[in-house]
This record gives C-alpha cells, structure tokens and sequence, in this order.
C-alpha cells in the first residue's frame, strides 16, 4: 500500500499490481502510502448492485487507514456481497463457460461455451499476475479450443471476455 503500485514486486517493501487488475474497476491503491487498511461500510453500506459496490470501494471515506495495527474498535456485521448480477455488470455467469480438460497434460484446452454470447478474448496470467497468452476469438461456436504450446506448467488464471466487455476468470492447471 505504497500509494501507487510498483511496476514490479522486487522485495518484501514492494508490491506490484497483477496485470489482470486495473485500479476503480477491481482494485485501489492508497495514497498516501499505509501499512494498514480496511474497509469500513456500516451496515455493508446497503448497496444494492456491483456498480454501487465498486463505488463504495473506491471512495476513500470507505477506508480505515492506520500506521500501526488497528486498535480493537468494533468493525461492522459481516456483509453479504452475493447479489443477482445482471446483464450489465461486466461479468459472465460462471457457469455459462468451462475449461477442459482442467488440469491438462495437453498442449491446448477448451473452452465451453453453453450460451450464444459471442467470445472475444483469452488471456492468460501466471500467478504472478504476468500475462502469458493474448488471444482473439470471434465466434460463438460450442468449443473453442486455446493453443497452450510454449507455456510451462503450473497454475494459471484463464480470463474470458465477450463482444460486450463482459469477463469470467477461472483457474487452469497445467501439468
């Protein structure tokens, strides 16, 4: 929490923003920099979508910040941040979309797609938050199958998109 993020994660006293991560849509930074922080919206701050959420989130009056370890103040209710999304919300229902095989020994996987919706992009990030695979897709055919040719196994996450900006991450194991 060094206000902005470093452009790379070189030391226990930095830290980088995955990729994957773009700052007031699924992530913050705090500036000035803190060692601390947490989100503090009583009563969850009675949102009512994901946009209002995101807003909440990023309204720096949401933050408790601190310097030191927090005292032992009382923080609100857990929240219940499982809503009905809609169409609109720039995320795709996961069970819409599928990889296999999952884990895989093969040099390429499929997606499934069990809607109409019309796929765009693939991207692939290691855990690192590194992107490893760019790819174009433009069609709304049943499988689609992603070349994995010259990536090394491990765990990666698997960011789909859609014609409309709507995206879904799952995670891939590569063997």
């Amino acid at each position: 929490m060094n206000g902005a993020w470093n452009v790379e994660s070189t030391s226990s006293t930095t830290s980088a923003k995955p990729a994957i991560f773009t700052d007031g849509v699924n992530s913050i930074s705090i500036n000035p920099e803190v060692d601390n922080a947490r989100v503090y919206l009583a009563n969850c701050g009675n949102f009512i979508d994901i946009a209002t959420l995101r807003t909440m989130l990023n309204t720096a009056a949401n933050w408790e910040v601190s310097n030191a370890f927090f005292p032992e103040s009382p923080i609100p209710a857990i929240c219940d941040f499982r809503i009905t999304l809609g169409v609109n919300d720039n995320v795709l229902n996961e069970k819409e979309f599928s990889i296999h095989p999952n884990p895989t020994k093969l040099d390429y996987f499929n997606i499934k797609n069990n809607t109409q919706q019309t796929l765009s992009q693939v991207s692939i990030y290691d855990l690192t938050g590194k992107k490893v695979l760019n790819t174009s897709i433009n069609n709304s055919e049943l499988d689609n199958r992603i070349n994995l040719s010259g990536i090394n196994s491990g765990v990666y996450l698997v960011k789909i998109s859609n014609t409309a900006g709507n995206s879904l991450v799952k995670k891939l194991v590569i063997q």
